[in-house]
């Protein structure tokens, strides 16, 4: 079992000045892999009338991924507002690879109505809208160049229909660290969603923006003409999320304890999370970190009482209610198993459920379940489900992991993976039902509960390191 997490792409919102326009007052951006292919574009444009603004930008995206089928997305974002700028209704459409989906939030005084589709299945809520700035959804970001760093929008998640506020936040590069850039970053409480590594001209336009990635960004090039869709090719072979190691790691070593030493390449305040195969300390120069993994190396995560019923109960994305899910559970569970077996049982059940790659998109655990479709995300989250219905606290950690084999093209490699930390007698321990084995080439950047949210923070995380130094650790 292979994973790749979604390639999930920014739609710039370059300053534009609020007049009736014209096709000629477009703006268009160039979107480019990291050898500088021509992978995509984005067209923006702003309409004024008397008593409404009109936003509406466009993205289209053509390649295909080394070992993986061509890749097509097209992405609509129509965004109104009053004169003042107060949003009234934003519409979201998509058709990646053939599936449709839509997002449309629409503005009733002090009541959002929310409403989301994915092929023929709709849902829809209303929440209260006081008191908020903006709104916008983790795809298409509204605020960047308009509402300013610092400012707070409200999105919403694909597949939730919960409303969660985000931070727009501008980073300076240190001067004390080489080759750093700066950054401006859009966060939750529980990790930066999205970041760019942007650069102005100067009168503030955006001229170039890089999204960090595995392996490479996406870079974001204003464009002075037209980009037309005939010039995209979806046969365009581009980076996955892999990147080469700096060594072939032996197997005896993956199975010891390896040191990684990462800089960053903008200065923001990650704290990578301790795990129980992770201790994370300052590295030995300026803007470094240090990362020790190896069976039992790290502290784990917390085991107050009330952090470990938190983490048995179901979520929006874990859903450890469900019948089905509690019914595997309950068969799992022998009065002759320890928690441990009971969740070697789990990961094997995964590993045999889930029996279609699909490595687009992120479902939750019940989808993952009744489609048996997935990666190693949806992995993650069947069996974190899976646990806290057996009443297992557990929860996904996301990051890296090595490989031998050249997927994606790339040999002796780190692939994007997610996988499980369960407490199960009396301690932390690592599970991972997509590639079937735990070792020193696990790298976890963030924790979550299966939302998509720390997942793209660990795809976004992982463009930023800078891989400095690399060392297996010997015992005297």
């Amino acid at each position: 079992m292979r994973c790749l997490l979604p390639l999930t792409l920014l739609l710039l919102a370059a300053p534009v000045a609020a007049q009736e326009g014209s096709a000629s007052d477009d703006i268009w951006f160039r979107i480019e892999d990291a050898k500088g292919q021509l992978i995509g574009f984005q067209r923006e444009s702003r309409r004024a009338a008397a008593d409404l603004v009109r936003i509406e930008r466009e993205r289209r995206v053509a390649f295909r991924i080394v070992g993986q089928p061509p890749t097509e997305q097209w992405v609509r974002e129509m965004r109104e507002e009053d004169p003042s700028g107060r949003v009234r209704s934003l519409t979201i459409e998509s058709i990646i690879n053939g599936r449709r989906s839509f997002s449309r939030l629409t503005l009733a005084g002090q009541t959002l109505l929310i409403e989301q589709g994915r092929g023929t299945r709709t849902a829809s809520r209303q929440v209260p809208a006081s008191g908020l700035l903006r709104f916008g959804d983790s795809e298409a970001l509204l605020g960047l160049g308009e509402a300013g760093p610092g400012a707070n929008y409200l999105e919403i998640e694909a597949g939730s229909l919960v409303p969660t506020t985000t931070r727009l936040q501008a980073y300076a590069a240190d001067p004390a660290v080489s080759g750093q850039k700066p950054a401006l970053v859009a966060a939750r409480e529980n990790g930066p969603m999205l970041i760019w590594l942007v650069e102005r001209d100067g009168e503030g336009q955006i001229v170039r923006a890089e999204q960090p990635l595995l392996g490479g960004g996406h870079i974001f090039v204003r464009s002075e003409r037209p980009i037309q869709p005939a010039e995209l090719s979806r046969w365009r072979s581009t980076h996955g999320q892999a990147i080469e190691a700096p060594y072939a790691i032996p197997a005896a070593a993956l199975r010891g304890k390896l040191r990684y030493t990462f800089g960053l390449r903008a200065a923001l305040p990650l704290a990578l999370p301790q795990t129980p195969d992770q201790q994370v300390r300052p590295g030995p120069g300026p803007g470094q970190v240090r990362l020790d993994i190896c069976d039992g190396c790290g502290p784990g995560l917390s085991t107050a009482p009330a952090d470990l019923a938190r983490w048995r109960l179901p979520t929006p994305w874990l859903q450890a209610d469900a019948p089905e899910l509690v019914n595997a559970a309950g068969q799992a569970r022998k009065p002759d198993r320890s928690e441990s077996q009971v969740m070697e049982h789990l990961r094997r059940l995964v590993a045999k459920r889930i029996n279609v790659v699909d490595a687009f998109g992120h479902v939750s655990a019940r989808e993952a379940w009744r489609s048996r479709n997935g990666d190693c995300t949806e992995h993650a989250a069947l069996l974190a489900a899976l646990a806290r219905a057996a009443g297992i606290p557990a929860r996904v950690a996301s990051g890296m992991a090595y490989g031998a084999d050249g997927y994606f093209g790339v040999e002796d490699g780190f692939q994007a993976h997610s996988w499980v930390l369960a407490y199960v007698d009396g301690r932390w321990q690592s599970f991972d039902s997509a590639l079937e084995r735990l070792d020193a080439g696990h790298v976890a950047l963030t924790i979550g509960d299966g939302d998509p949210g720390p997942i793209s923070a660990a795809s976004r995380i992982s463009g930023l390191l800078e891989w400095q130094a690399m060392s297996e650790v010997k015992p005297l």
